[in-house]
């Protein structure tokens, strides 16, 4: 769907929930603020990163922290869109990584040089330090991806990583099945995982809302995996316009 505006200013409310075989559940919720404007070859937006970051699930809540921190650390991040929507690139990477260095080094302090989240440190310094694969990889992280949602790179799938166990991850790959004008809908046609040989089946459903000024309203993503002798676990993300 085409953008109408010219400048804009919105805030996105995100809701994810894992919901494992046991019956518990893992919740992350946070804000991200986002700005826009026209220009010359489409539109540039400016991505402010997350804000109120709440963790529900204590078994994991430590380990969030450090990934919210070295995260939080690259914005503001600038990028470019086209007039439909699909993110063609970053505008301010030299920007980013310099700021992110700056960032890092108290953030790697501040956990005491632990093993863990120097290991962590050292993965977001080498992403950084190739401009193509940073611009690449930023679609790993859900917000970009689905804010920027690209119906011809549809073959590229929806991966969720640390599903349904950490260390593992299942990719759905969707085709539309509906929607018209302002709404989308898509569901899965394939789903695989690692290659851990204990995924028995999976679904998926993707649905978008759009506002007048074409960005979205409302994206619901809700998905599905069935692991061998152990059973069905869910995941579901839901991003509202606030």
């Amino acid at each position: 769907m085409a953008y109408n505006f010219d400048n804009i200013e919105v805030t996105y409310h995100s809701l994810s929930r894992t919901t494992f075989v046991t019956g518990k559940k893992f919740e992350f919720e946070k804000k991200d603020k986002v700005s826009a404007s026209r220009a010359k070859d489409g539109f540039l937006f400016t991505m402010y990163g997350s804000s109120d970051e709440e963790v529900r699930g204590s078994s994991v809540e430590d380990m969030y922290q450090p990934v919210i921190d070295y995260g939080k650390a690259l914005y503001p991040i600038k990028v470019k869109v086209s007039d439909e929507g699909v993110m063609l690139g970053v505008d301010n990477i030299e920007e980013v990584r310099k700021q992110w260095k700056e960032k890092a080094k108290e953030i790697d302090a501040s956990y005491g040089y632990s093993p863990v989240t120097m290991t962590m440190s050292r993965q977001y310094e080498s992403v950084l330090n190739d401009d193509t694969f940073f611009t690449e990889t930023l679609p790993d992280d859900m917000m970009f991806r689905l804010l920027f949602w690209d119906e011809k790179r549809i073959e590229d799938p929806i991966v969720i990583s640390h599903f349904p166990h950490p260390y593992r991850m299942t990719s759905y790959f969707l085709e539309r099945k509906g929607g018209e004008g302002k709404t989308a809908h898509y569901e899965a046609k394939k789903v695989t995982d690692e290659g851990s040989g204990n995924l028995v089946s999976g679904e998926a459903r993707l649905d978008f809302v759009y506002a007048p000024d074409g960005l979205p309203q409302e994206i619901k993503l809700w998905v599905k995996m069935e692991e061998k002798d152990t059973g069905y676990f869910f995941h579901e993300m839901i991003i509202n316009r606030i």
